[in-house]
C-alpha cells in the first residue's frame, strides 16, 4: 500500500484556503513581524 502524503507549498494552501497573504512589518525599534492575513 502506497502513503500519501501531500506536502504542500504556500502557494498550494493559498488556492486551498482561498487566498493568504504574508506581510512583513518592522516597526520603529526594529522589531519584525510576520502577518498572515486570511482573504
Amino acid at each position: 500500500m502506497e502513503t500519501n502524503e501531500n506536502v504542500m507549498t504556500p502557494e498550494e494552501m493559498a488556492q486551498l484556503c482561498g487566498g493568504i497573504r504574508y506581510e512583513c512589518v518592522v516597526d520603529k525599534d526594529g522589531n519584525v513581524t510576520l502577518r498572515i492575513i486570511l482573504d
